[in-house]
C-alpha cells in the first residue's frame, strides 16, 4: 500500500529531526553544556513530537490539504 502525503511527511520530517532524540540524550548529562540551551532543545524536542502526533491523528485532513506540485 502506498504512503499518504501525510505519511511522507512524517517520514521525512523524521529524516530531518534524526539527530533530536540523541542529541538531547547527550545533552542531559553534559554538565559543560548550558542548562538554558539544553532546555530549548528539549522545548524543539518537544514541539517536533507533538507535530508528530497532530499529524498521525489528523491524516485525512493532512492529506487533503497537501498538494502534488
Amino acid at each position: 500500500m502506498p504512503m499518504t502525503k501525510g505519511e511522507k511527511l512524517v517520514r521525512d520530517l523524521h529524516a530531518a529531526f534524526d539527530y533530536t532524540g540523541d542529541n538531547n540524550r547527550d545533552l542531559l548529562g553534559d554538565e559543560t553544556f548550558p542548562m538554558h540551551e539544553t532546555v530549548d532543545e528539549l522545548q524543539v524536542e518537544f514541539c517536533y513530537q507533538y507535530l508528530i502526533a497532530y499529524i498521525f491523528r489528523n491524516l485525512e485532513m493532512i492529506d487533503s490539504n497537501l498538494r502534488d506540485d
